[in-house]
């Protein structure tokens, strides 16, 4: 199923999203329901983020209490008598609606980073969820409309005639004895088209400074890319091992990026760096063929989440019990995911991207 983001549901197509539940015949609660999460969308933080995700895929992994209690009371604002337990399904679809609303959402930098937590937490179809409606795909969609966004140049011409008010202002005061109301009026519009006009030329600099930190994190990219040497192996791409390729090569573009979630194309850089979407491979016999101590630089000094980075995860689990295999089951039990789950190289470098954009993501994310 293919979805556009830019085809935003209403409120009354949202609310058709609980068309299963029995709201004992009062036809305003769906349409209350909705209003109560674009409310909570509207409050969240980036830590909560991973807690709707694992509601809305049913995760091993639980929310807090302080989170359940939180959102159960986001939705009693216009629901006085919203149930405090036994509607663990209803729960898990309003808070992928939750999601849905977030990504699209204007808040800044909220929305790449939930539709990546979304796209991360599937695994490219791996872990599924039980929505009404294509969480995954919009969050797809999300990914690639932010990063065409993000790669348009502002248009800085645009800048509107903010003097208009106080000319006419001006030109109203009648002559030769003008009223000091009419000053006032003229001078109170004056200082208000000069705030006005500050505030635009503002948000010009802030969209040409973000769109030239673009520009140059994809020249570094480009460059990265016709070098063709990986840093961390301090090699080219054709002599790293085969087997490792997905993980490195991932790892050094996540590394360039810094405006999430990255530039559109980037299946195609990974592409040209040297992965197919061919044959497929076991994440164990990946981990298990890649350097240790390459791997111990990929997991140290971050949070990972079993939810959110499982390929991670496996590193951080192998790491811990030796490359034998006996740790898969484990790994594979907590995460909610086939012990001999097997991607393309392709596929896989592009869940390690996703995986390192979130780790940097919910780190800044946990300072502010």
């Amino acid at each position: 199923m293919t979805v556009e983001i830019e085809a935003v549901p209403n409120q009354d197509e949202m609310a058709k999203w609980l068309a299963e539940f029995d709201f004992g015949g009062n036809t305003e609660l769906p349409s209350l329901r909705v209003e109560a999460v674009e409310a909570l969308a509207s409050s969240l933080s980036v830590s909560n983020i991973e807690e709707l995700v694992c509601m809305a895929f049913r995760t091993k992994d639980k929310p807090s209490s302080e989170f359940m209690e939180l959102f159960r009371s986001g939705l009693r604002t216009n629901d006085t008598e919203f149930p405090a337990y036994g509607n663990d399904r209803e729960m898990e679809v309003l808070a992928g609606m939750t999601l849905y609303s977030v990504m699209v959402s204007s808040k800044v930098d909220m929305p790449a980073i939930c539709a990546l937590s979304i796209a991360s937490a599937s695994v490219g179809g791996a872990r599924s969820h039980s929505m009404p409606f294509d969480l995954t795909g919009y969050a797809e969609a999300s990914l690639r409309q932010i990063s065409e966004l993000n790669s348009r140049r502002p248009n800085l011409t645009r800048l509107a005639d903010q003097h208009a008010a106080a000319i006419l202002a001006i030109e109203a005061i009648p002559d030769p004895a003008p009223s000091s109301a009419l000053i006032k009026a003229a001078l109170t519009a004056t200082v208000k088209a000069a705030q006005s006009g500050s505030t635009q030329i503002n948000k010009m600099f802030s969209a040409a400074g973000k769109f030239m930190k673009q520009q140059d994190e994809e020249l570094q990219i480009l460059w990265w890319l016709l070098g063709s040497r990986a840093v961390e192996f301090n090699c080219d791409f054709s002599e790293i091992p085969e087997v490792s390729k997905p993980l490195v090569l991932a790892a050094e573009l996540a590394g360039h990026i810094e405006i999430l979630p990255g530039p559109i194309s980037t299946e195609s850089l990974l592409s040209r760096a040297g992965l197919n979407d061919g044959a497929k491979i076991a994440v164990s016999t990946v981990l298990g063929s890649t350097q240790e101590d390459w791997l111990n630089k990929m997991v140290s000094d971050v949070t990972i989440s079993p939810v959110l980075q499982p390929i991670h995860f496996a590193i951080k689990r192998q790491l811990e019990n030796g490359k034998g295999m006996e740790w898969v089951k484990g790994w594979a039990n907590l995460v909610g995911l086939a012990e001999d789950l097997s991607v393309s190289p392709l596929n896989l470098a592009k869940q390690v991207y996703r995986e390192k954009l979130l780790l940097k993501a919910y780190a800044d994310g946990s300072k502010k």
